[in-house]
């Protein structure tokens, strides 16, 4: 049966480093057949210990860095949430390569708990590839109050009724303090997913990551890109960088299995961990396989300075909990897992 190369490792790394350092115990190796992409994820919930600072993450692989994603930090020892994605520019020779994680702050130490890093070949071991596309926009701005394109981030991808899973990675800003800027992933005409993010600090980045797959496996040559609005009128958001990764879940040998829940709105006042209601699903899988896994949400609480825990369960294992923190109450903050 063909395999597909694909490494996770898990920690919770530390650096008062203030330039771009790597991440202690925070690297994987693939190794490629032939010549082919490598493509990976981080999630991250970190804190900072001095304020006002700002926190910046990337992956690096093959030795070169990722756009670089930064979050704002106005209060210290609070947990936000921070996703990066990344693809190599050009494809690699077949050979084992390094990806690993990278992080700096500006002031004090970084905390960058509940990190996880995956890495993936999109290739198999029967020298098929997996079709794939990654674009990155330095900067954009808009002023615009319904949804449009993020200028640049576009891309197109042959799927042969096979699947797409997309990822979209930014660090974006609003110019008035208390305002919400909203990010779509968007396959093939469709926004998969729609994420609101409040900033209490004007003009200061946070951090947004959406991942989704397509409810429907479309045929022929599909556009993928990020879409974006802010939510008030005369105000300036901005993105800076913004990411974007794809890539089609099946070759001429094999489709990946993949599965995929959404659900508008779910509540808890639970204090210990509980599922998600209607985010659970089935895979079916035909050999030993790992499963790679991804939640995107927008999470808020009705009280003032509160945690909330979010994480994924594999055949009834639980991935390390990722903390975001909710400092004004019905606020919606940005939280990725994977």
């Amino acid at each position: 049966m063909a395999q597909i190369s694909l490494q996770r490792v898990v920690g919770s790394p530390t650096t008062a480093s203030t330039s771009i350092v790597d991440m202690s115990g925070m690297s994987v190796s693939v190794t490629l057949t032939q010549s082919a992409h490598i493509i990976a994820w981080m999630s991250s919930g970190p804190s900072v210990s001095v304020v006002p600072s700002t926190s910046y993450f990337a992956i690096n692989i093959n030795g070169v860095d990722s756009p670089v994603i930064s979050r704002y930090f106005a209060t210290a020892a609070i947990n936000g949430s921070v996703g990066v994605t990344y693809r190599t520019v050009t494809p690699l020779a077949a050979g084992t390569y390094t990806i690993k994680g990278r992080f700096y702050t500006t002031a004090g130490t970084l905390s960058a708990t509940s990190t996880t890093l995956i890495a993936m070949a999109l290739e198999d071991s029967t020298s098929s590839v997996f079709n794939s596309i990654y674009d990155t926009v330095a900067s954009d701005t808009t002023t615009s109050n319904v949804m449009e394109d993020i200028d640049g981030l576009t891309q197109n991808i042959v799927s042969n009724s096979e699947n797409i899973f997309t990822t979209l990675a930014g660090s974006e800003s609003v110019s008035t303090k208390n305002r919400s800027n909203y990010l779509a992933a968007n396959v093939n005409g469709t926004d998969l997913v729609t994420i609101q993010r409040y900033h209490t600090v004007a003009s200061q980045p946070g951090s947004v990551t959406i991942s989704a797959r397509t409810v429907t496996a479309p045929t022929g040559t599909v556009t993928c890109k990020g879409r974006w609005y802010t939510g008030s009128p005369g105000d300036t958001a901005t993105i800076a960088p913004s990411i974007l990764t794809s890539f089609v879940l099946g070759n001429e040998s094999r489709q990946i299995p993949s599965n995929r829940t959404a659900t508008a709105t779910e509540t808890t006042s639970s204090a210990v961990v509980e599922n998600i209601p209607n985010t659970s699903h089935s895979i079916v899988l035909s050999e030993t396989s790992h499963v790679f896994a991804s939640l995107t949400l927008a999470s808020s609480c009705d009280k003032n300075s509160r945690n909330g825990y979010f994480g994924i369960s594999i055949n009834s294992i639980d991935s390390p909990l990722v903390t975001r923190f909710h400092g004004t109450a019905g606020d919606p903050g940005s939280v990725i897992v994977c």
